[in-house]
């Protein structure tokens, strides 16, 4: 591939990553927003569609950031590469993305992605175990 190619291909995978990011978030936001808008406790079918809904969804979300994020971290292996090509050695862009990727940030990218999954998957599961009708604790706190 040429330096340009594989720029290009790093710039779509970033911006993959920052699409299932922003799907992440909504998906959180949408969720807890239901879990408050709901004036009634929900049944326990209704919790266990909700856990096994949110599961699929915080597995497949993972794995495909996962995955996302491997595949930057090969194209910029393959920058680290072309950096010391002859074509290369005046390139800026590449000369830079390679010190960029000589940092070694991928480690640390697969951490968050994990500890925020975990993280999550966690509060989402406890507010949907212990949700409760939002009418019904302002009754009970003024009784």
């Amino acid at each position: 591939m040429t330096p340009a190619e594989v720029v290009e291909i790093l710039m779509l995978v970033g911006n993959r990553i920052d699409l299932q990011w922003g799907m992440f978030i909504t998906v959180h936001l949408a969720l807890f927003g239901g879990l408050i808008y709901v004036d009634r406790p929900l049944r326990k079918m209704e919790k266990f569609a909700a856990m096994v809904t949110y599961t699929g969804f915080a597995i497949v979300n993972y794995i495909v950031m996962k995955n996302q994020v491997l595949l930057m971290d090969y194209l910029q292996q393959d920058i680290v590469s072309l950096s010391q090509h002859a074509c290369c050695l005046s390139n800026h862009v590449i000369q830079g993305l390679a010190k960029q990727a000589a940092q070694g940030k991928t480690a640390m990218s697969f951490a968050i992605l994990l500890g925020t999954h975990a993280t999550m998957f966690v509060l989402v599961c406890l507010s949907i175990i212990f949700d409760q009708a939002l009418s019904h604790k302002v009754s009970d706190n003024e009784a």
